[in-house]
């Protein structure tokens, strides 16, 4: 296949609004906890004096320079890092306001608030961001009491109603801006979903309609065309009329026929969205990337092709979710769909554990039947696996009616 450069990719469709929402969240995280350092830089550098020295390089470098890192992150790295560096982000917090009175005597800095103790929004957000309601929940417990005991610590303030205060103030307060993101993700998780459902059932009922009117039209042609005239035959009509009439007949059915290959076809957008609702419907965190080749805008591609297509890509997702796992790390999963010379090309890669596929026994029929059995029974269809241990798994669908080069 003719490589694919950045000038002549295009990508159908716009971002999805969980991405969409994440990565601007990350960014107004990151850049806020840059702005409080900013504006908070004089105080900082004053506690810093009464500090031991180790702590407040440490504490800014991990909370303040991963919060730049978000913001950056956010505008151009992939999901799976927007998340990485904000849950590192969320522990750095908490680790940076455990340590601290390693750092400071009990009312050491001279009646001030600590300004860590101040900024556990940011901490806050970070997880919910990343992480479940519920540990969410547990972590801003967490880090609201240990807080409120590091502010209260480091000015030299013991009474206990102080703390309770302190602590129930700072949990109500990040609270709310946590309780602000958890909302934002789940709503947008599930209008992807929902959108994601609606694409592929709107795709179906078009395709049943568009049987159901050529079933109606076909009809009419078999009534008002072949029946008539094989009914004037019968009663012994004129032959010129009746030969008139058959000829009109035959002209119908081959107009007829020539239009059937056009009634029950998916074009590129059509046949992107299809398939990324059928992705989505196995996993719904993986990346899907759809692109197409410069002067390539004429897919024309029948939806009994986009079904078996989706079927074997769900099924090569599937095969990827349930082997391809590799123990302490995050597993990358992607789909990118590429519409070029009046066909169809689909990787499902992953960079997980690998496989032999020369090892794979002849009773297992994931791979053989599933994937590369079915794309063989497709006219025009194919598809390849490619894998090794270690170095994850690739399986590339191709259609198209010449093959795409």
């Amino acid at each position: 296949m003719t490589a694919v450069t950045d000038a002549t990719v295009s990508t159908y469709g716009a971002m999805r609004a969980n991405e969409r929402v994440t990565r601007s969240l990350a960014v107004t995280i990151g850049l806020g906890g840059v702005i409080y350092a900013a504006m908070d830089s004089p105080e900082i550098v004053h506690q810093a004096r009464l500090l031991e020295s180790w702590w407040t390089p440490a504490a800014v470098v991990l909370v303040v320079g991963f919060c730049l890192a978000l913001a950056v992150a956010g505008i151009k790295a992939q999901l799976t890092t927007v998340r990485r560096i904000a849950a590192t982000l969320a522990v750095n917090y908490l680790l940076s306001v455990a340590v601290f009175p390693l750092a400071s005597e009990f009312g050491g800095l001279e009646g001030q608030a600590s300004w860590i103790g101040r900024i556990i929004a940011i901490g806050a957000v970070a997880a919910a961001l990343v992480w479940t309601p519920k540990i969410t929940l547990a972590y801003l417990v967490v880090t609201s009491i240990i807080a409120s005991f590091v502010a209260r610590y480091g000015a030299g303030d013991s009474a206990l109603f102080d703390y309770v205060q302190h602590a129930v103030r700072g949990f109500c307060t990040a609270g709310l801006f946590a309780w602000v993101v958890v909302f934002a993700v789940r709503a947008t998780t599930l209008l992807d979903t929902e959108s994601s459902r609606a694409a592929r059932e709107a795709a179906a009922i078009a395709a049943v309609a568009a049987r159901t009117k050529e079933r109606a039209k076909f009809a009419a042609l078999i009534h008002d065309g072949v029946l008539s005239t094989l009914l004037d035959a019968s009663r012994g009509r004129e032959s010129a009329i009746l030969a008139e009439q058959a000829g009109r007949t035959l002209q119908e059915m081959n107009e007829f026929r020539s239009e059937a290959v056009d009634r029950s076809e998916y074009d590129a957008a059509a046949a992107i969205g299809f398939l990324r609702a059928a992705a989505v419907q196995v996993n719904t965190r993986v990346i899907f990337t759809a692109r197409k080749q410069a002067g390539f805008d004429d897919l024309k591609l029948p939806v009994q092709a986009a079904e078996t297509i989706a079927a074997a890509l769900s099924e090569a997702l599937r095969n990827s979710l349930r082997h391809a796992a590799e123990p302490g790390r995050d597993v990358r999963r992607e789909i990118v769909a590429t519409v070029g010379a009046g066909g169809l090309r689909v990787a499902v890669i992953d960079d997980g554990a690998g496989f032999d596929p020369a090892a794979v026994p002849t009773d297992r029929l994931g791979v053989s039947l599933s994937i590369l059995g079915r794309m063989r029974e497709l006219p025009g269809g194919a598809a390849f696996v490619e894998s090794s241990p270690g170095r994850g798994t690739t399986v590339t669908l191709v259609w198209g009616s010449d093959g795409i080069r």
